[in-house]
């Protein structure tokens, strides 16, 4: 019986051995438990790196090798779960401690902290639908692809499409799964995920894997900057230690997720270790019980050896799944060379093509910067001599007592004149369209009146060839909007004036109509219509090129060729296009659209007839008014104009002249040419006005150029106005008057001599009074009556004014109601002697 206790003791000692080691183990488990640290840990969707289970647990090799050191240190894990852009926030603001399965880079290194040792290696997949084809980086041009938000891979496809000048509409994702949902709904062309989602999540979808591989990176655990870099160097301690290890957790870990083989040996489970410990208690606490622990063992024996045969069947599986992945890595990096060396031939090819390109651009540059400097010495040269043909003429016209020969030369004189300014301007401003440099000048008007004097110009000429002119607008069309007035006005009458000169029997029609207005814009359609000879369907190609012209308007023997090109190129300034369509000998139809702006009735300025000065108002001071210009004839001209007022005057021939005759003189006023030898205009200006003497003298500017962009040039300088040439010489009074105060005295207009000299008793022009004019001067108030020129027509009107100021005041009214259609009428009827 004693050698029965005896026994028992020696078995149970053992038992009661290891009972007390497990507790006093659960005491300092528990002592340890109280030092616990709590980390916050964010976890999102991106299986098989971390990611929550159905159950909501967290799985995948980073939770699972994070909780494995977790145990060993005592920490406390409390996951956060979001999607990658809200945790990636978190973790920048401090409001996460951790976030596993982050690729590093040099930028986020910048404001976060992260693990030395890398658990996996990253590099960005470009998936696609499978039934497109997507090979190289260059067929994602214009597509849309999907990446997700605040990821390195969608970063670094961002940065690799602008490497290669590509441009995407990228579509940001909350996670890499929503990117295959995009990409298999077919709400984008292609989708950047990891190479690891890819692997393990491609089966899931109706996806397909291009052969776009970049950026390679390696997935470390990132901190908030500054924080936690004791649990940093923990977790690389313990990476390291796996690593060397091939029969680690990591290994084991990284093989059961990714399903890689990591390692030869062969593993044990851990459950078989814990079972044969316990045998071995159970061997020792029950060795009087021989013959049931033998049986235990043969039991044990033959799990054990099943066991055995599955490890062995599965290393083999795993073997032949390495091999394949070893053969499919060999692919892969052959095929990243290959697509390695196509970039790099194609990186050529573009900076080849960008050199060009540049090379080309300089060219381009050098050849507009010659053409401006050209233009704009010839607008001078040509504007230069015009502005004293002009301006003599019109002088000159104004005596009563001159010859009537003369006075016909020089309505032939300034009829040249006006045409060729007329072709200069179509040249510069098709010079100054190619160039770039035409803006919209856009402003308020009345679009049915402007209609409406269209027509009434028209009727005339229609009338006289015995053709149909039908004017429609419908209903919907504004009466006020915006736009560049000039520039319509300029289109319509180009388009109208060319099918009256083409048809000869039926009639030509202006339709206009407009769409619904949006907030404050509306479009407006225009048609110009005919029943001419039409356009042969060769030569529509080239109706809008410059200076081209069709058989038919070459045999009219009119025009430069350049009112259709202008026309158009003043139509897509203001937003749309000219197209035309024509049918032999039956019609030609223009049709063009614009966007304009609505107006309101109070924003349309009302123009003021021009009023001829006779002479100063008495009571003011004697103005020096100093003249400057290299041209002894354009000096000569504003003398001419200035002389008979009472003016003080003086002229310089250039600007050094002009600088030393203001210290001593102190005019009042400059009049100055921008362009001259020894010192120009600007030269001057900057001298005169950089004294506090200068800033009390006006200068204004006088320059034959074309070019808008010259005013700012002028004003910069510091001169106080500009004037271009040629000029008016209402001009010339209005810019005197705002800027020293000059008076003038004008020629009134009185009420019983209108009537009596100008005009009938019902109103209408006297046709005895208007057949008294000298033919030169009818002739050229009915061209530019004809011609639907304001401009024109209020200087024939001023030139009219030294013959018969009542006559000259009543065309002044109808010229400013636009009525140009009665001018040629009362013009024809004093012809006719009716």
């Amino acid at each position: 019986m004693k050698k029965f206790y005896k026994i028992t003791l020696l078995a149970v000692l053992p038992a009661i051995i290891i009972i007390a080691l497990l507790l006093v183990r659960q005491q300092d488990c528990s002592a340890a438990s109280e030092k616990k640290i709590a980390l916050r840990v964010g976890i999102y969707q991106n299986p098989p790196s971390i990611f929550l289970d159905e159950e909501g647990l967290p799985q995948g090799l980073y939770a699972e090798l994070l909780n494995e050191i977790a145990a060993k240190e005592g920490w406390e894990v409390n996951y956060i779960f979001n999607t990658w852009p809200v945790l990636f926030n978190q973790l920048k603001t401090g409001d996460l401690d951790m976030l596993t399965a982050i690729a590093y880079s040099d930028e986020r290194d910048a404001y976060l902290d992260f693990s030395n040792e890398a658990i996996a290696l990253k590099w960005g997949v470009v998936y696609h639908q499978k039934n497109s084809a997507i090979e190289q980086i260059t067929d994602l041009k214009a597509k849309k692809v999907a990446v997700l938000k605040d990821d390195i891979h969608g970063r670094n496809f961002q940065k690799l499409i602008a490497r290669f000048d590509i441009t995407c509409e990228i579509a940001e994702a909350v996670s890499f799964a929503e990117v295959f949902a995009l990409l298999e709904s077919g709400k984008v062309d292609g989708g950047v995920v990891s190479n690891l989602f890819g692997a393990l999540n491609e089966g899931n979808y109706t996806v397909q894997k291009s052969p776009i591989l970049f950026n390679p990176s390696k997935s470390v655990v990132g901190f908030p900057e500054g924080r936690h870099a004791d649990i940093a160097d923990t977790i690389d301690s313990y990476l390291r230690e796996w690593k060397q290890d091939k029969s680690s957790v990591y290994y084991a870990a990284y093989n059961r997720w990714f399903g890689v083989e990591q390692h030869e040996k062969k593993v044990i489970p851990r459950w078989v270790i814990i079972m044969l410990v316990g045998g071995g208690g159970i061997v020792i606490f029950l060795f009087t019980w021989m013959r049931i622990l033998r049986f235990q063992v043969r039991t044990r024996t033959r799990e054990l050896r099943n066991i055995s045969t599955d490890l062995e069947h599965e290393i083999k599986v795993r073997r032949s799944a390495e091999n394949n992945i070893r053969q499919l890595n060999a692919e892969l990096e052959q095929r990243v060379r290959k697509r390695t060396s196509q970039l790099s031939l194609t990186n050529q090819e573009l900076s080849r093509a960008k050199e060009h390109a540049l090379k080309a651009q300089r060219v381009a540059e050098a050849a507009n910067q010659a053409k401006s400097a050209f233009l704009s010495n010839m607008s001078h040269e040509l504007r230069t001599p015009l502005n004293a043909i002009l301006g003599f003429s019109r002088l000159t016209a104004r005596d009563k007592h001159l010859p009537p020969e003369l006075r016909e030369n020089l309505g032939i004189i300034g009829r040249g004149g006006e045409h060729l300014m007329s072709l200069i301007n179509d040249v510069l401003d098709m010079s100054k369209i190619e160039a770039g440099r035409t803006t919209l000048n856009e402003k308020s008007f009345d679009l049915h009146c402007m209609l409406d004097d269209l027509e009434d110009m028209l009727r005339m000429r229609t009338e006289d060839k015995s053709l149909q002119m039908i004017f429609e607008r419908t209903p919907d069309v504004p009466q006020y909007v915006r736009t560049d007035e000039i520039k319509l006005r300029q289109v319509l009458i180009n388009l109208l004036n060319n099918a009256v000169k083409f048809t000869e029997e039926g009639g030509i029609q202006l339709l206009v109509n407009s769409t619904p207005p949006e907030e404050s814009e509306t479009k407006l359609s225009f048609e110009v219509r005919d029943t001419g000879p039409g356009i042969a369907p060769d030569e529509l190609d080239s109706l809008f090129e410059a200076f081209v012209q069709t058989k038919t308007g070459r045999q009219s023997q009119e025009g430069t060729g350049l009112g259709l090109p202008i026309s158009r190129k003043f139509v897509q300034l203001m937003g749309g296009d000219i197209a035309v369509t024509s049918e032999i000998g039956r019609e030609t139809a223009f049709r063009f659209d614009i966007r304009v702006c609505l107006a309101e009735p109070s924003d349309i300025r009302q123009s003021r007839p021009a009023r001829h000065v006779i002479a100063l108002e008495p009571g003011q001071p004697r103005y020096r008014i100093l003249i400057t210009d290299d041209r002894a004839d354009n000096r000569h001209l504003l003398v001419q104009l200035l002389n008979p007022l009472g003016f003080e005057l003086r002229e310089a021939e250039n600007g050094q002249e002009a600088v030393a005759i203001w210290g001593e003189w102190e005019p009042h006023l400059i009049w100055m040419d921008m362009r001259m030898p020894v010192m120009d205009g600007y030269e001057a200006a900057v001298k005169i006005k950089k004294s506090t003497k200068g800033q009390a003298t006006a200068v204004i500017a006088l320059t034959a150029s074309a070019f808008e962009e010259e005013r700012s040039v002028v004003l910069s300088s510091g001169c106080d106005d500009f004037l271009r040439k040629p000029f008016r010489e209402s001009d010339i009074f209005e810019l005197m008057t705002k800027h020293i105060g000059v008076r003038f005295v004008y020629e009134e207009e009185k009420a019983a001599d209108k009537i009596q000299a100008g005009t009938a008793s019902d109103g209408s022009i006297s046709e005895e009074v208007l057949a008294a004019l000298p033919s030169e001067l009818t002739a050229d108030l009915e061209f530019a009556s004809e011609s639907g020129d304001p401009d024109r027509i209020c200087r024939v009107i001023a030139d009219i004014r030294s013959h018969d100021a009542a006559l000259a005041d009543a065309l002044t009214g109808l010229a400013d109601e636009f009525e140009f259609d009665k001018i040629l009428e009362f013009i024809q009827r004093a012809a006719s002697g009716k």
